[in-house]
């Protein structure tokens, strides 16, 4: 008899264990179709949820004027962790710690040479280091999750050459 409870007992804990897992993995799917939790892959501009454009918005990481053209996040539960983007205007890298929003930026005629150093494994992000004609530098990370980092930094080099008129400058590829 008392067998028959026990069974019973571990039933149920295994059955909420089920349920828990389902409910988190819901929870997961609908974060990140509607733009709450980040997605694993870099986003081009048709594919950026409003919400996160408004998240983005409301941090002060991006102007109201201002169009995304690619976005990719490597915060594990929200995009305010953690963001790399470049919008029609500049390129914007961002992290948020104890001490608030940071963020680094650069305009394009800023910008005097764009790194690309590619992940060699699915588990890393690439890298992209863009540099200012003053020495500054920052670092965006990307996903190479369906080739979105060589994607974003194609297109990151055709807005940069776009808005210096051609000219690219520097480029170190690959």
């Amino acid at each position: 008899m008392k067998w028959k409870y026990l069974l019973v007992g571990c039933g149920v804990c295994v059955g909420l264990c089920g349920v828990l897992v389902v409910a988190g993995l819901l929870y997961l799917g609908v974060g990140i179709e509607n733009g709450r939790i980040p997605d694993t892959v870099a986003l081009p501009k048709s594919k950026i949820h409003s919400n996160t454009l408004k998240t983005l918005r409301d941090m002060g990481v991006v102007e109201a004027q201002e169009e995304v053209q690619y976005f990719y996040s490597e915060g594990l539960l929200s995009i305010e962790e953690t963001g790399n983007l470049f919008t029609d205007s500049r390129v914007i890298a961002y992290r948020t710690d104890d001490d608030g929003l940071q963020l680094y930026t650069a305009t394009y005629p800023e910008i005097a040479t764009v790194d690309f150093v590619a992940s060699e494994s699915w588990l890393d992000d690439s890298t992209i280091t863009i540099t200012t004609h003053d020495g500054d530098w920052f670092v965006l990370f990307v996903s190479a999750e369906s080739q979105g980092d060589d994607l974003f930094y194609q297109r990151l080099l055709e807005q940069w050459k776009q808005a210096r008129g051609g000219d690219g400058g520097n480029v170190e590829a690959p």
